[in-house]
C-alpha cells in the first residue's frame, strides 16, 4: 500500500497492513500542516512511487484521504509516463474520478507534467 497522506492527524495503517501481509509505504505529498495536500508531488516522490509500482512482488494500492487529488496526480503521472497518455487524457481521467476543481496547483502540475 502506498499512503500519500501527511503524517499528522491520520490513522497509522502500517500495523493493519502488516497483519494482512501487506507492505505499507508512506510517501506524504503536500506534507505540511498549512497545505493539507494541495502541493503537487515532487519528482523524487514520483520516482519512489514508480519504483514501488514496478516491483513485481508489490501489489499496489495507492490512496490519500479521499482518493481524488493526490492519488489523481500520482495516477495521472503514471498514465503519462508508463501508458504514454497525453496530459489532456490524464486530466480527463482525474476529472472523471473527481479531482477537486479547487486543487489548482495539482491541476496545473498534471497539465504541465513532462515525463
Amino acid at each position: 500500500m502506498i499512503d500519500l497522506r501527511e503524517p499528522f492527524g491520520r490513522t497509522d495503517e502500517s500495523i493493519d497492513c502488516e497483519t494482512l501481509g501487506m507492505a505499507h509505504h508512506n510517501i506524504a505529498i503536500g506534507a505540511t500542516e498549512l497545505t493539507f495536500g494541495v502541493e503537487p508531488p515532487m519528482e523524487m516522490q514520483i520516482a519512489q512511487i514508480f519504483d514501488l509500482i514496478a516491483d513485481p512482488d508489490f501489489v499496489c494500492f495507492v490512496h490519500c484521504k479521499h482518493g481524488e487529488d493526490r492519488t489523481g496526480a500520482v495516477i495521472a503521472a503514471y498514465r503519462m509516463s508508463v501508458d504514454h497518455w497525453t496530459n489532456a487524457q490524464a486530466m480527463a481521467e482525474a476529472e472523471a474520478f473527481h479531482i477537486s476543481p479547487l486543487q489548482l496547483l495539482i491541476r496545473a502540475w498534471i497539465r504541465d507534467y513532462k515525463c
